[in-house]
């Protein structure tokens, strides 16, 4: 390759460190002026946080890239993970290595670890999920 950027993200772990290295090629601020942080959030420099997106008190991301319209809750934890679009996330949850696709919702007091959770999918509160792939029945999953 000549020009720009090329990943190959052939794994989970390199899909997130993708995501990661490629916002610092743009000039867009890390955080959308219309995201609405709590002052008692933790935030690493190294994460994006979306249009829209409400963080609460409490809480601690790190290393993490947050979708437009998010919600996430009090006391959660998020480390080297992608939050897609349309995420709710309640309270007392941690996430750590795992993408999370648009329009999904994370019980109260979830712990996942290092999962892939597809689009529209409820994970039960206090569920405590590692190295998973968590899809819906009428989804396809290929590997």
């Amino acid at each position: 390759m000549d020009q720009g950027l090329c990943f190959r993200v052939n794994t989970l772990a390199a899909y997130i460190e993708a995501n990661r290295l490629a916002p610092k090629l743009f000039e867009e601020p890390a955080v959308h002026s219309s995201a609405v942080i709590s002052e008692r959030c933790q935030m690493g420099s190294d994460s994006i946080i979306g249009e829209k997106c409400q963080i609460a008190d409490k809480t601690s991301i790190k290393r993490a890239t947050i979708g437009n319209y998010t919600s996430i809750k009090e006391k959660v934890k998020v480390a080297n993970s992608i939050i897609m679009h349309h995420v709710t996330i309640e309270e007392g949850c941690n996430i750590q290595g795992s993408v999370i696709c648009s329009n999904t919702v994370i019980g109260r007091g979830a712990d996942l670890k290092y999962c892939l959770v597809g689009n529209g999918q409820r994970i039960d509160p206090e569920s405590e999920r590692t190295n998973e792939v968590i899809v819906g029945t009428d989804q396809l999953m290929e590997i």
